[in-house]
């Protein structure tokens, strides 16, 4: 069985693959991805563009955020609907050499 990529430790990327089975999960994973550093997240697949931004909310769209506690809730996101796997696997890793990437399904 394999570890569950939201409960890694440390800083790593991440390719999110979409659709999502279960939008409830998401928070939990954001929040994860905040505590561990994540610099990245790719979201990839047919509804990544709906899904980045539901991230993006998560992330600084909530209404009792200050500027200052936004800021420390960064995250780079991007979504990729038309593009291959490979050239998205390809752009994670070459974004930035500090960490590796894990790819997410939820």
């Amino acid at each position: 069985m394999m570890p569950n990529p939201a409960r890694i430790v440390g800083p790593y990327k991440v390719i999110l693959i979409t659709p999502v089975s279960n939008r409830a999960l998401l928070p939990e994973f954001v929040e994860d991805w905040l505590r561990n550093g994540v610099p990245l997240v790719c979201v990839f697949g047919s509804d990544a563009l709906e899904v980045e931004e539901e991230i993006d909310w998560l992330l600084v769209g909530r209404p009792d955020l200050t500027d200052a506690e936004c800021e420390r809730r960064y995250i780079t996101t991007t979504a990729h609907d038309n593009e291959t796997f490979e050239e998205v696997a390809e752009f994670a890793e070459t974004w930035s050499d500090v960490c590796g990437v894990s790819i997410v399904r939820i």
